[in-house]
């Protein structure tokens, strides 16, 4: 038995598409969140011309 008729897909290609765009959304907002948490936490520097 396949692993989509486990999960009651007709179409294991499916589950492949399924699992790729999954796996992108999670790497994308992982990567995202990480970016931001950095430029939260940042050291700011205080420029040339700042007060």
């Amino acid at each position: 038995m396949q692993m989509a008729e486990l999960m009651g897909l007709k179409n294991d290609n499916l589950l492949w598409f399924a699992t790729g765009v999954l796996g992108f959304l999670l790497g994308g907002f992982s990567g995202m969140t990480g970016a931001l948490f950095r430029k939260v936490f940042e050291r700011k520097d205080a420029g040339f011309y700042r007060s």
